[in-house]
């Protein structure tokens, strides 16, 4: 079932507020990444890029960053709508850069997977603004993990302690699958932009993170499947989660310390520091499934459905 506007809940809208602000700034990231990778002589692709840039990262720092916890339901609802109608054209437009870069039109440093990398992620943030507000959320197929014909929950990660049964083992497992999938292509992207030889270290134990990352969705999906070792793909997640985690974070200090060999990989240190706040929020959602995330207030309802 899907709630309807006056059945709306407030946590469910502060869980949607909470999303917001974190992928609201990746987001206008993956567009200033976009920018800066065009081809120099395209000056109308830089100029239509930094266009939607913009009108994002005001619409963030204007309308998302200053809202407080306090805000009314109304506030919060109204604002999600707004989100919707800023975040969508920018991810129709990051996929129409996508097709332009693979049919070689536009000239960029972004290969299309990482151009389709970029609009997943913005999808499965479009789709937890749309579970709050009680709307139909992306397929599986959208968001590049199994058994893609699914409608894929996308429970903002302040619900997540509150969910039960099914509920809660199905987000799990398409967390999983979703930011090992995510983070096995971060990896796989530090492979391309670390120098050979001169950074071999940081880029084998890139490499190697991206084998364990595409293994865990292999594994996932199988305890998917048999609804059997359920407990035991948590705690390695959490564990592979958490030294990626702590490999993205000595790359970005590495990296904006100048203490990598060389000083600089061939990649924006923004770069690093966005793929470290990621790497953080895995870690996040993994905790708040597995209960080690603050609990919820205690007259928190939870939420059984599945869309």
């Amino acid at each position: 079932m899907y709630f309807r506007k006056e059945d709306m809940k407030h946590d469910l809208l502060l869980g949607a507020l909470d999303e917001m602000k974190f992928w609201g700034r990746i987001v206008f990231e993956h567009l200033k990444f976009h920018r800066h990778a065009v081809d120099p002589g395209n000056e109308r692709a830089f100029r239509t890029i930094d266009q939607y840039e913009v009108a994002v990262e005001q619409f963030y720092n204007a309308y998302i960053f200053p809202v407080q916890e306090s805000a009314s339901s109304q506030m919060l609802f109204r604002l999600t709508q707004q989100t919707l109608d800023t975040i969508i054209p920018a991810r129709n437009f990051k996929s129409f850069l996508n097709k332009e870069i693979a049919a070689c039109r536009i000239l960029s440093l972004i290969d299309p997977d990482l151009a389709d990398h970029l609009i997943r992620e913005t999808d499965y943030f479009i789709g937890q603004v749309r579970y709050a507000r009680g709307e139909p959320t992306p397929t599986r197929a959208v968001l590049g993990i199994p058994d893609g014909t699914k409608r894929a929950l996308t429970v903002p990660r302040r619900i997540l302690p509150v969910l039960r049964g099914n509920t809660l083992f199905t987000s799990a497992v398409e967390n999983i699958m979703f930011f090992s999938r995510i983070h096995g292509e971060h990896a796989r992207h530090v492979t391309l932009v670390t120098r050979p030889k001169i950074q071999e270290d940081i880029r084998l134990q890139a490499e190697e993170f991206e084998k364990l990352m595409f293994a865990n969705i292999e594994r996932a999906e199988k305890v998917e499947d048999t609804g059997t070792g359920y407990d035991e793909l948590i705690r390695e997640s959490s564990k592979l989660a958490a030294e990626f985690r702590d490999f993205s974070f000595f790359v970005n200090d590495a990296l904006h310390e100048c203490a990598v060999p060389t000083g600089r990989v061939n990649a924006w240190p923004l770069l690093a520091d966005h793929i470290a706040r990621e790497a953080q929020y895995f870690v996040d959602v993994l905790n708040r499934i597995s209960g080690k995330a603050p609990a919820p207030p205690p007259n928190t309802p939870y939420y059984p459905y599945i869309l």
